[in-house]
């Protein structure tokens, strides 16, 4: 064996000893997620939450030997396995299990989550509404862009919000999932709104809609109509917009777009 090979292997058990080191400091990690757990199994299910801020502060701290991104991962996981151990709730998602919709559950709510199947949006959202679950996965915008009709009718139906999205990508059939709740999401560094609003047949109904949010200031990302299935002459808008729903000029502008439109109805901010 050559000094050079010799030195490899020398090297490759430092390695071993130094990967063996590291497992212990997450066992520690996790017993304490498992200790707020058990402090906190009294209150209401929140939202597991990653905090970015924090990872990347960890990040900061290397010299740069273990390139940025990969310990940001590394981090991420970290913390998403240990939020899986404090937070375990129940969830229900839409599709079987090995379906986009239950890797996009699992993903987000980790292994110790308790997930169910449901057929449709509307049975995953009616699960959260009766309080059979925390949390409800659903589809929510196709690879075009488009959002699934029948999430934004249940949603509609109901008083829950949209807390948070998923992308799942599956080739040209990809999904973007959204994360449902009884409680409306914080604000993060950059969020998302997602409103719906109708107007009637009557010429400028929807230009003064427009205008309502332009004037205030609403940065639309994008708008999606849809015809009006009880009303062949109404037509039913989905938007989304930057900003959280508690911005001042967001909550100005969703007060006098109510005045001017036949419906709206606010489904919820989320981390963009």
């Amino acid at each position: 064996m050559t000094d050079a090979s010799r030195e490899v292997d020398e090297l490759r058990q430092h390695v071993a000893r130094i990967d063996a080191q590291i497992v212990p400091l997450l066992d520690k990690r996790a017993r304490a997620a498992r200790t707020i757990f058990e402090l906190r199994k009294e209150q209401p299910a929140a939202l597991p939450t990653i905090d970015q801020g924090a990872i990347r502060e960890l990040v900061s701290l290397s010299n740069g030997d273990m390139p940025a991104q990969p310990l940001h991962e590394i981090f991420r996981t970290i913390h998403g396995a240990c939020l899986a151990l404090e937070l375990p709730v129940r969830v229900t998602f839409v599709g079987q299990e090995g379906d986009p919709g239950y890797a996009a559950a699992r993903g987000r709510f980790g292994h110790t989550s308790w997930l169910k199947a449901a057929e449709t949006p509307q049975s995953a959202i009616d699960d959260v509404s009766s309080k059979l679950a925390e949390f409800a996965v659903v589809p929510f915008e196709t690879g075009a862009e488009i959002p699934v009709r029948a999430t934004i009718d249940a949603l509609i139906a109901s008083e829950l919000r949209i807390i948070e999205v998923q992308d799942i990508d599956d080739g040209p059939n990809r999904l973007r999932y959204a994360v449902v709740g009884s409680r409306p999401s914080g604000r993060s560094e950059k969020d998302l709104t997602f409103f719906i609003f109708g107007v009637d047949a009557a010429p400028g109904s929807l230009s003064r809609a427009l205008k309502v949010l332009t004037d205030r200031g609403i940065d639309l990302k994008r708008i999606q109509s849809y015809p009006l299935r009880a009303d062949r002459h109404g037509y039913l808008f989905c938007a989304e917009s930057t900003g959280h729903f508690t911005d001042r000029h967001i909550v100005m502008a969703f007060e006098e777009i109510r005045r001017v439109t036949r419906s709206f109805k606010l489904l919820g901010s989320y981390p963009g």
